[in-house]
């Protein structure tokens, strides 16, 4: 569970010192703010990549995120997409990293989601047969 809020820009860095100060997480997600511990999105897809792996060795895993709070486990699939990219503020991909070869989905929401979707399964199905 996470606590969600509102920062003004002007106390946003303070925000995020404090947080880290006391070992948290402020990351900044679609509409809010969250407040995480050491236990986030990235940490939770990796113990499913992990117990999955170990079953199905040939598992693809893809990722589906529209925030900064999704950053982490998106880092950890092997096809990570952002929904929603290159709209209003928000940057078109995050800067270099393992994200750098992210799909970027410019619908936003369940249209962004579902396109997402579609397209992969498109593409494995022409790969497959």
């Amino acid at each position: 569970m996470g606590v969600y809020f509102l920062i003004p820009r002007s106390k946003q860095q303070e925000i995020v010192d404090a947080a880290e100060a006391r070992g948290l997480t402020a990351v900044e997600g679609g509409r809010f703010w969250h407040l995480v511990g050491h236990r986030g999105k990235g940490t939770a897809v990796s113990i499913l990549l992990e117990m999955y792996g170990k079953t199905y060795p040939r598992l693809l895993s893809v990722g589906l995120g529209d925030s900064p709070n999704d950053f982490p486990f998106l880092e950890l699939v092997q096809m990570p997409v952002l929904v929603g990219a290159c709209r209003g503020a928000r940057p078109c991909a995050p800067t270099g990293g393992s994200l750098a070869h992210a799909r970027l989905i410019a619908a936003a929401g369940p249209e962004g989601w579902n396109q997402a979707i579609l397209e992969i399964l498109s593409e494995l199905k022409e790969v497959n047969g």
